[in-house]
């Protein structure tokens, strides 16, 4: 299932819970090889029009599947014949058809900036509002999922959540407002190692556990700096030792006249 990237559709979540957040990596993938082949027929005769009934079909699908998926379970579940499985991450929260509101998004954000370059111009210029609206609409999300596993915030809850993400990005964009004009130290070199951060967090929780976890039990903040400290140490070794070595040997072999990005970023 890792070599095929359909963990997130076939798994047994009572059995591999190890490696399983390997599930958003089977989503991105499947979005790379969906989402170019959609791209190129959508631009044979590309129409506005059509491409926003599609986002209204996408997020209304979306909607429905998981809202008819949740009544199934629940079903099943107070009839006392459910399989005795977590439906709720097999079924809801895993599958790459139940995650397409994020794609949407960004989707969305994507081709105003490059089809629509007068409209995305004129929203840099409210970034201050874009955020704000963001915040409402995260908080709007977070009511909607007072209740993690049920039916309005996995129904409902998801598209909500990416428009609110979404705005956040926008207003990251725009330079003259608050958010896009922030500065945090540091953020470019978290943002660097995020992936392999990301691969090796809860293999490197397990071992921090079995390290220091009985020191650690019922100190909250020092236990939340350790484990967060470990994590971000194994995944900068992994992306100094395996990651970034292999992106320079991608670059070396797919441009092997160009200088490196940040020599060129210096010249």
């Amino acid at each position: 299932m890792f070599v095929t990237f359909t963990l997130n559709l076939f798994v047994d979540y009572g059995r591999d819970a190890a490696f399983s957040h390997a599930w958003s990596l089977c989503v991105e993938e499947h979005f790379y090889l969906v989402f170019p082949l959609l791209a190129t027929l959508l631009l044979r005769r590309p129409s506005a029009a059509r491409f926003g009934v599609l986002c209204v079909l996408v997020v209304v699908a979306g909607i429905a599947l998981r809202a008819g998926i949740w009544w199934h379970n629940t079903a099943l579940d107070s009839a006392g014949v459910g399989l005795q499985r977590n439906w709720f991450i097999e079924d809801i929260y895993y599958p790459t058809w139940n995650r397409l509101d994020g794609l949407l998004a960004g989707v969305v954000l994507a081709v105003l900036k490059v089809f629509r370059p007068r409209t995305w111009q004129r929203l840099q210029q409210h970034g201050n509002a874009i955020l704000c609206a963001g915040v409402a609409i995260l908080a709007v999300a977070l009511w909607l999922f007072r209740e993690r596993t049920g039916l309005l915030g996995n129904a409902v809850g998801w598209p909500v959540l990416s428009l609110g993400l979404a705005l956040l990005v926008l207003a990251g964009t725009a330079s003259s407002g608050v958010l896009g004009g922030l500065r945090v130290p540091g953020a470019a070199w978290l943002a660097a190692i995020s992936y392999s951060l990301y691969l090796t967090h809860k293999s490197v929780f397990h071992l921090t556990q079995g390290w220091f976890g009985p020191a650690l039990e019922g100190r909250g903040v020092l236990a939340f700096a350790v484990y967060g400290l470990v994590a971000v140490l194994g995944g900068a070794l992994l992306h100094y030792a395996v990651e970034r070595p292999f992106l320079q040997l991608r670059d070396k072999m797919l441009r092997p006249g160009a200088r490196p990005l940040a020599a060129a970023d210096r010249g």
